[in-house]
């Protein structure tokens, strides 16, 4: 039971290609009409509308208002899986699921796989960049281990919000996820300087 909840991925095909072809989408968009340093601040923003919207799931009680992971009972919306929602309230109304407190996880989650594909579209900027340029440039946007750093991160906070549902809030790993985005915003604020020329490093 336990390592399925930890393998668990539930979402059919139909949605998971509407989901996965909507981030495909961004992602050419952010990599071929945003400049980088613009990327970079969007970024930034966003990321902080993330770590205030994690705080509302929190505080609206609504973190297992979808109890699988990505979707909602294998559905890419609350409205695709309305029924079950009803099914899952009738059986306990004052449990952790209703619509609305569904809505508040998958926008959460929504806007997650966004930052996700945002931190994926800086890292390969700054890679073509770096190409682009001669490698040796001291140019500090050009520097790709921060960008890097960030990917893996922002895949680890992927695997701890998935955790954080699946393990049903083991506070363990909802101190590690939360942990994870303050580190997340940290760097993203240490590029963003980079790149507004407040810190050369």
């Amino acid at each position: 039971m336990q390592d399925s909840a930890i393998w668990q991925f539930s979402l059919n095909a139909l949605h998971a290609s509407w989901w996965g072809g909507s981030l495909l989408v961004a992602l050419v968009v952010f990599v071929r009409y945003l400049r980088l340093r613009t990327l970079v601040i969007a970024t930034m923003v966003v990321t902080l509308g993330l770590v205030m919207l994690g705080a509302y799931v929190r505080l609206t009680d609504a973190g297992l208002g979808c109890p699988d992971w990505p979707g909602c009972y294998g559905k890419l919306s609350p409205t695709h899986a309305a029924a079950e929602i009803r099914a899952a309230e009738a059986v306990a109304p004052v449990g952790p699921v209703s619509l609305p407190k569904a809505w508040n996880e998958m926008l959460h989650r929504y806007v997650a796989s966004f930052v996700g594909v945002m931190i994926v579209a800086i890292a390969w900027q700054t890679l073509r960049r770096r190409r682009r340029d001669n490698p040796g440039t001291d140019d500090p946007s050009a520097r790709i281990g921060l960008p890097l750093a960030m990917v893996g991160l922002v895949i680890l906070q992927g695997l701890f919000g998935k955790w954080t549902v699946t393990l049903l809030l083991k506070p363990a790993i909802v101190t590690l996820h939360l942990l994870g985005g303050m580190v997340l915003v940290a760097l993203l604020a240490w590029l963003t300087a980079r790149h507004l020329g407040i810190s050369g490093g």
